[in-house]
């Protein structure tokens, strides 16, 4: 965001610029100047693109108005350079806008992550807390065998569940082309991820001793 904010900044400077010489120069050209007239409605129609582009931005709406503008002795000069701010004003707008549109189509989770590796970074993590909640379980219970057969096979499916909600949710981008997620990676990392983690705990001590 802090580019496209930085953009449009840009573009609100090269817009005033633009309004700023072509004030000082409509006051000196001819009544029928008609280059003056063709970047008047350029000109009113690129502040209308800036203003909705301040609220696609969520932004505040800019001030774009000139009071005052100097006296121009070249009219012929000052027009041009009038009508290079404006294009510099239409690249910064466009720059903005196209960061914006990047932004959204990623994900607020793991945005730069592909998505492979986004989903079993989350299934993983789901897994791993799975087998926390499912050691806290039978601490509490004693090491009863109904704990941990019933532990066994129901968090592994809750964390399956809970995986699929936040590819969902959080995995989705804000706008674009929805993400498809591999659920079998996801069935499997859940499914073999809490007798995989036992497994490792039992030959840690089976080492240790």
């Amino acid at each position: 965001m802090g580019s496209a904010r930085s953009d449009f900044d840009a573009a609100v400077t090269a817009h005033l610029d633009a309004a700023t010489l072509l004030r000082g120069a409509a006051a000196d050209a001819r009544d029928d100047n008609l280059q003056v007239k063709q970047l008047r409605e350029r000109l009113s129609s690129q502040a209308a693109r800036i203003g909705a582009a301040a609220t696609e931005l969520r932004l505040p709406a800019p001030r774009l108005s000139v009071e005052s503008a100097p006296a121009t002795p070249d009219v012929a000069a000052a027009l041009g350079r009038a009508e290079t701010a404006m294009q510099q004003a239409d690249t910064a707008l466009g720059n903005a806008l196209r960061g914006v549109a990047r932004a959204s189509g990623k994900p607020v989770l793991l945005p730069d992550a592909s998505p492979v590796l986004r989903a079993a970074l989350v299934y993983f993590g789901l897994s791993l807390l799975a087998w926390v909640v499912q050691f806290a379980l039978l601490a509490a219970t004693d090491y009863q065998l109904s704990t941990a057969v019933g532990s066994l096979c129901g968090l592994p499916l809750l964390a399956f569940g809970g995986g699929v909600l936040i590819l969902q949710t959080l995995g989705q981008p804000r706008g674009g082309e929805k993400i498809e997620y591999p659920v079998k990676l996801g069935a499997v990392i859940c499914l073999a991820g809490l007798p995989v983690m036992w497994l490792i705990l039992l030959v840690g001590f089976a080492i240790l001793r």
